[in-house]
């Protein structure tokens, strides 16, 4: 991860870059053979007044049983920081119940104005 501001609490000029790959191979310890990766990238800028905040979250993964991978690595969107008036991880795919189960696929894109005064 990247991390680049004018101040660390209240930035006027920045951005964030961060790269995830991860993985595992089915064996005696594993059910499940995937791979993910996943990128994120945010910045923000003041001027005349206005804050502009803008945000990019891409993921995808290649995985052989959907239905045995753990749902803590599976793709969710929603929360403060993906997409603000929804609760945390309660936006993707959804089983035969209506319980959200995760996707093998992430695109989240963002642009927030803030008028300062």
């Amino acid at each position: 991860m990247k991390s680049v501001s004018n101040d660390p609490l209240r930035p006027t000029r920045g951005y964030r870059v961060k790269f995830d790959v991860s993985g595992s191979y089915k064996n005696p310890l594993s059910d499940v053979s995937f791979f993910k990766a996943q990128c994120l990238l945010s910045g923000c800028t003041v001027t005349w007044n206005s804050k502009f905040i803008g945000r990019t979250d891409l993921g995808a993964m290649l995985v052989d049983q959907f239905d045995k991978l753990p749902t803590s690595y599976r793709f969710y969107a929603g929360g403060i920081n993906s997409i603000r008036g929804y609760d945390y991880k309660e936006l993707g795919p959804k089983d035969g119940e209506g319980n959200v189960i995760g996707g093998k696929f992430l695109t989240v894109l963002s642009l927030e104005y803030e008028k300062l005064f």
